[in-house]
């Protein structure tokens, strides 16, 4: 019995890595000729009024800045709901959109 459960465990944690690769690759295919410019953490974000800041990342809302661990900052262009507490992210651009990729979801930014 514990050996089908550990094949089991096994097979789920392959599935469900393929499948997270998949999304990112899938994320990704939309940016070739774009340029990885950064790499950073997220610290917080202040809504585009700067009156509330949170730590981590709870997605954008149109304003809303996005503040790295090396106390620059990049503004959302746009919407998209994800949370996760101080992600790594990859910032792109192709010379005049920028791109911030944030685990398998990509959003506009402006700075």
């Amino acid at each position: 019995m514990g050996l089908k459960l550990g094949a089991y465990v096994a097979a789920t944690a392959c599935l469900t890595a393929s499948v997270a690769k998949a999304d990112v690759e899938q994320t990704l295919a939309r940016y070739v000729g774009y340029t990885i410019i950064a790499e950073k953490t997220i610290d917080h974000w202040l809504n585009k009024e700067q009156e509330e800041k949170k730590s981590g990342f709870e997605g954008c809302d149109y304003g809303r800045y996005i503040v790295f661990t090396d106390g620059t900052y990049l503004r959302c262009a746009g919407y998209g709901y994800q949370y996760a507490y101080r992600p790594d992210v990859i910032l792109l651009s192709n010379g005049s959109t920028l791109v911030m990729i944030v685990e398998d979801e990509a959003y506009d930014m402006q700075r």
